[in-house]
């Protein structure tokens, strides 16, 4: 658990988890790096080809950093049940004075979205539906460091569910909807891994894999952004919980060397993807009109 702070909700929970969630690439084989936006989009079409000949939707999530410590997982997932069902109840204590369209008390779904939405550390592990967002991310700060973009399969990974799971114990999901992508406030998926959040005895369920959700949109950096979702119950780890999978593949990993980042953040700008523009809002407008931010 973090150390405490002094002075910071939760015992300095924020500032000692911020860095992100932690994730592991020892289960992955290496991809061959990426040079340009061109040889990024050769790479995606050759895993698409190969890795997943049958599938239609994949979704994306760039890593500036490439680190061995780091897991597919939500930062709330390295502190306790306690304390994720604290900063749920402090946001919601808190929101309504600071943000004119909460959800209702009882909107469980729209309230981890909002939450993740501003930033807060939730069960809700962020992807996009574009690779180009992926690759934005993948390539900011960290010059030293090699970025990464995870490639999902959500509608693979939710085939999980019931392979581990009999549709008579947690979860009521039919065989026919096998590998269904699931609304966030699905009454499934706000019964198996959302609605003890919010009451007493909320405990993690480190035995049910992860499910891929489509959320509410809640504003113009979701729709920019082309935002989904996993929604985790416990501590099991993406890349983890595909070592087990030995029939069908839902993770792929493209490296991005750092001796690249810069040539690419300058193809991306000029293709319109800037600090600006991936946050449509006026706090990132000033920061990226600042001269004295490199764009």
């Amino acid at each position: 658990m973090a150390a405490r702070v002094a002075g910071q909700p939760f015992g300095g929970f924020y500032k000692a988890t911020l860095e992100g969630p932690r994730m592991s690439h020892d289960n992955h084989p290496q991809s061959p790096a990426i040079d340009s936006v061109v040889s990024f989009f050769t790479k995606i079409k050759s895993v698409r080809d190969n890795s997943f000949p049958n599938v239609k939707r994949l979704w994306f999530r760039g890593q500036s950093k490439h680190l061995s410590n780091w897991h597919l997982r939500p930062r709330i997932f390295d502190t306790s049940p306690t304390i994720e069902n604290e900063v749920v109840q402090w946001f919601m204590a808190h929101a309504p004075a600071r943000h004119p369209l909460c959800p209702t008390r009882d909107d469980y779904a729209g309230w981890l979205t909002l939450m993740r939405h501003y930033g807060d550390p939730t069960r809700l592990f962020d992807w996009s539906e574009s690779p180009l967002t992926a690759l934005y991310v993948a390539i900011q700060e960290s010059d030293n460091q090699d970025g990464i973009v995870w490639i999902l399969s959500p509608n693979q990974l939710n085939k999980t569910i019931e392979s581990r799971h009999s549709p008579s114990k947690q979860m009521s999901f039919k065989m026919s909807e096998k590998g269904h992508l699931f609304s966030i406030a699905d009454d499934r998926i706000v019964d198996s891994y959302i609605r003890s959040l919010f009451g007493d005895g909320h405990n993690w369920n480190n035995n049910l894999p992860p499910a891929a959700v489509y959320p509410s949109q809640l504003d113009l950096r979701m729709v920019v952004q082309q935002s989904m979702f996993t929604i985790h119950a416990g501590n099991l780890c993406l890349e983890h919980l595909q070592s087990e999978i030995k029939d069908y593949r839902f993770l792929y990993k493209v490296t991005i060397l750092a001796a690249n980042k810069y040539s690419i953040q300058e193809e991306l700008s000029d293709l319109g993807f800037t600090l600006a523009t991936m946050y449509p809002d006026l706090v990132h407008l000033g920061k990226w009109l600042d001269p004295a931010f490199p764009r």
